[in-house]
C-alpha cells in the first residue's frame, strides 16, 4: 500500500533558499521523499541530505525564500511538512454489527 503524495505549492523548477543554501524545488521534494519513505526513518542523514527531523518542520515551519520561474523577486515565507495518516480497511473482512440482531427483529415484525 505505497501511495506517497508529495505535493508542493510551487513548481519543480522553482528555487528554494534556506539562508545561503539553495535547492531546486524538484530536487528538494525528491530528497524529502527519500528521507520520509525510508524503511528505517531513524537512520542518520548523510551530510548531503536535508536535516528535516526537527519540530520546526512539522510545527511553525522553516523560514525560506522561493523564486518561481518568471518571478522578478524572491518571496519570503515558511515551508511546513504536513503528514496525513489514512486507514484503509481490508474489504474482505465481514464485520458483524451488534445491531444486526435488532435490525433483523425489526424487519421480521414489519
Amino acid at each position: 500500500m505505497e501511495n506517497h503524495n508529495f505535493s508542493f505549492s510551487f513548481s519543480d523548477e522553482s528555487v528554494v533558499a534556506f539562508g545561503s543554501i539553495l535547492h531546486k524545488a524538484g530536487r528538494f521534494r525528491e530528497a524529502l521523499k527519500v528521507l520520509l519513505t525510508r524503511e528505517n526513518i531513524s537512520q542518520k542523514s548523510s551530510q548531503n541530505e536535508l536535516k528535516i527531523f526537527t519540530k520546526d518542520w512539522f510545527g511553525n515551519g522553516i523560514d525560506c525564500e522561493v523564486l518561481e520561474l518568471g518571478d522578478k523577486a524572491w518571496r519570503k515565507g515558511k515551508i511546513k511538512i504536513k503528514v496525513s495518516i489514512e486507514f484503509h480497511p481490508d474489504e474482505s473482512e465481514a464485520i458483524d454489527s451488534p445491531l444486526d440482531d435488532i435490525r433483523q427483529a425489526i424487519a421480521e415484525e414489519n
